[in-house]
Order: structure tokens, then sequence, then C-alpha cells
């Protein structure tokens, strides 16, 4: 992909990535983060929790806008992303890369539970609203490490704060590739991530958990679709029954806990 074709939706969940490190804020002392790896992993129902994967899709009014509308739209995804960040439900998002599915444009994970909140927040969305996206809501369990997201983009941001200008023509430095990994059968995909060496490489990850779902979703510290895709079939695990898609998202990602790395 080159830098210069670094799509739009890219700059607006990442600014938008930006805004919930800044405002969320939780602790990792278990002491004073009740909601905590550490804090609940003996209580009954153990460290792992119900969230949102919201899948936004290209909407069926995305050709017809102007370059005006098109801008404003973005603008209120934004405000949109930043409410959502503030009310600490926002944890993770990002563009797709050249996606299987070429309606894909990108994923928000959602600290809820239900799909008809999700629903109604994503229905505030001006680009929802104005059919620019359509958004799809798979139900997921994750581990509530990814609640520290905002504390991760935060650190990062403030290590940055004394860096030299970024390059305008390329991404921003903060923000880098990843590949995502989508399987409808999550004990296939753990053993074949296994056997190839992958487990090590996982980012976070998070199993479906809609009636009748065994797929999950798992994210990959890779540059690239050719890079996972060669230490599968090198291992002889193969990718039947995986799906591969670059995604790009914020670096401060690749700090979550070792938590961030297993399904329930």
């Amino acid at each position: 992909m080159k830098h210069a074709m670094f799509p739009l939706i890219a700059a607006a969940l990442l600014l938008g990535l930006a805004v919930a490190g800044l405002t969320a804020c939780a602790s990792h002392n278990p002491q004073d983060d009740p909601d905590s790896f550490e804090a609940v992993k003996d209580i009954h129902g153990g460290p792992f929790t119900d969230m949102m994967l919201v899948y936004l899709k290209t909407g069926p009014n995305s050709a017809s806008q102007t370059a005006e509308e098109r801008a404003e739209h973005f603008k209120g995804h934004m405000a949109n992303m930043k409410r959502l960040a503030d009310a600490g439900v926002l944890l993770i998002g990002g563009p797709f890369v050249a996606p299987r599915d070429k309606a894909w444009r990108g994923i928000f994970v959602l600290d809820t539970s239900s799909v008809q909140l999700a629903r109604l927040q994503a229905e505030t969305d001006p680009a929802v609203k104005a059919g620019v996206f359509t958004a799809e809501y798979q139900p997921i369990k994750a581990t509530i490490a990814l609640r520290h997201s905002g504390d991760l983009e935060k650190a990062m941001l403030a290590k940055a704060k004394d860096a030299p200008p970024p390059d305008a023509t390329k991404p921003p430095p903060n923000i880098r590739a990843y590949v995502m990994v989508t399987a409808a059968d999550a004990e296939a995909a753990k053993s074949a991530l296994a056997r190839s060496g992958l487990s090590e490489k996982i980012v976070w990850c998070a199993a479906f958990s809609g009636v009748g779902d065994h797929g999950a979703v798992v994210v990959l510290d890779a540059q690239s679709v050719d890079e996972v895709k060669a230490a599968l079939e090198k291992s002889g695990a193969g990718t039947k029954g995986l799906g591969l898609d670059g995604w790009w998202s914020t670096a401060s990602l690749t700090g979550f806990e070792p938590a961030a790395r297993k399904l329930p």
C-alpha cells in the first residue's frame, strides 16, 4: 500500500484512537483497578467479559458523496469516536488494508455486551446516518486487559511529544500495520498459530460469542498478510479456515499485557 494512498478513513479512525488514548485512563495496579486482570482472575466468571466487535462497511451512499459532504461526515465520525472514548466504550479501532471483503472499511471494539446499545451508539455517527458506512455487529468474549488500551495510547503519545515532527507524506509514526486473522473455528486457529510459531506474535484476540459461533479474531504483530501466510504454509498448518486481512491501528497495542493474547 503506497503511503500516498493511505485512505481517509484511516486518518479518521486513528485520530479517534489518539483521542481515546487521551481520554481513557485505567490503572494496571489491581489494588487501584478492580477491573484489572489480576484483580478478577480468581473471581467467578474469570478475567473475560462480553464485548462487541463492530465492522464498518461501505454504505449505499458512499459513492454519491461530494468532497465537502465526505469531509463533514468524517468530522462527525471522529466526534462520535471521541464521545465513545469519553464514555469508556471505544477500546480499539482501525481501518482494513485491501481486505478480502472489499466492503470492509474498519472495526471498533466496544466495551458493551449489548447489540442494541452498540447499534444505538453507531447510529449516532453522521457517516452511518448518511449511509456512508453501515455497521455490522459481532458479539465477542475477550479479556478485560483490552480496557487498558487508553493507558497504553496515553503513554505512547507522552513519549512521542518531544520527537521531531513526522514526515507529512507518510502515515503517523505511531500508526502501524498488523494482520487480522478471522477463523470459523477458534480451536483450529489456536492450533495452527501454535504450530507455525505465530502464537508469539498475538497482540490481542477475542472469541466470537454469538449463538452458534465457534470462531475467533486474532490480531498478529506482522507487517503483511504474505508474511503470515508464508509462516502458516511453511509449518504445514496451512491457511484453510483462516481469513487473513491487513489492518492498521495504533502502535501502542503491542504493549498489551500477556492476558490480551489469551482466548476464553
